[in-house]
């Protein structure tokens, strides 16, 4: 591993003062991509409503947060009972959805969504898209996503190429920019959003594969963070 590497400085901000160096590992992409996902490509009205699927997971608990920080009257998080409890009186959904308890994976309303933010539909797992899309609002309503089949993949790289933009769907890796950075900065040392850290692991072979089977299994409590030891530790 190198010392000392080269960095774009609009790849880097100040970190919050009021988090661990930890906590602040874990916040760049997982931050970027939910405010990116939700005010960007999700097109969040002032006062708009959000689904968020996935919600106690190492991105879903981010959009939580950020959609209320941006201003959403009403966020409901999909989740399991398990973690019900915490993803409504810690990150402050409106309303929770437990998919293990009802034996539906999406909820059954009649209140639709302005933006629902998907972080869990992968081509090895379920697809969300087909029945989530029913629950956006008529013309308006976004469906974001952060995986999804290669097929999309391809679909997504040519909106990007051509600068075109059709249907209500979009699939979308984060940029990395300061000011979006600095938002979420911002968001934290406000108290708007805070970081969750599922578990803290040393840097050591063993343990960093525990670590990736642990994220894989989609079990996780927000961040898994690795710690690398300094310099003044060898």
């Amino acid at each position: 591993m190198a010392q000392i590497i080269s960095v774009d400085t609009n790849s880097l901000a100040l970190k919050p003062k009021n988090i661990s160096f930890a906590e602040a590992a874990s916040l760049p992409t997982v931050g970027i991509t939910g405010l990116q996902a939700i005010r960007d490509h999700g097109k969040l009205p002032a006062g708009g409503e959000v689904l968020v699927i996935g919600a106690s997971g190492g991105c879903g608990f981010f959009g939580v947060q950020i959609a209320k920080a941006l201003g959403a009257s009403r966020v409901v998080g999909i989740c399991s009972s398990k973690n019900s409890l915490w993803v409504k009186e810690t990150l402050g959904a409106d309303e929770v959805h437990e998919y293990d308890t009802t034996g539906k994976n999406l909820p059954t309303t009649e209140k639709k969504f302005d933006v629902i933010y998907d972080t869990v539909t992968s081509p090895d797992d379920y697809n969300f898209e087909p029945e989530g899309s029913k629950l956006l609002k008529e013309k308006t309503g976004q469906y974001v996503l952060i995986n999804g089949s290669g097929w999309k993949w391809v679909s997504s790289i040519f909106k990007s190429m051509t600068g075109l933009s059709y249907g209500n769907s979009t699939l979308f890796l984060c940029k990395e920019n300061r000011a979006d950075l600095e938002t979420i900065k911002d968001m934290v040392e406000k108290n708007q959003i805070k970081p969750v850290i599922d578990e803290e692991v040393q840097f050591e072979e063993e343990k960093i594969e525990k670590a990736f089977q642990k994220l894989k299994s989609r079990r996780t409590r927000g961040k898994i963070v690795i710690l690398i030891p300094s310099l003044t530790q060898e």
